[in-house]
């Protein structure tokens, strides 16, 4: 369970459970970059609401800005968490 998760962790994948989930976003908070993360505080505000709105509030942060790879599993994740 702990390698599948890590395994998804930048990108999340389909049929993830709650622990991909959770790991998944503990990256996207902990930015590896300067500074805080510009979707921070969208991803925040959603997460009151559930872990998979969080998820998507980063999915379509990435995808609206026009990344020049787009993993399938990030695609196949993003699918998942809309229905």
């Amino acid at each position: 369970m702990i390698l599948n998760a890590i395994e998804c962790h930048t990108t999340l994948k389909k049929n993830f459970n709650n622990f991909d989930l959770i790991i998944f976003l503990a990256d996207k908070i902990a930015w590896d970059q300067s500074g805080t993360p510009p979707y921070l505080k969208d991803l925040n505000n959603a997460l009151q609401d559930s872990p998979r709105k969080a998820a998507l509030v980063y999915i379509d942060y990435l995808l609206s800005h026009n990344p020049l790879i787009i993993h399938p599993w990030l695609l196949a994740a993003q699918k998942q968490l809309i229905i």
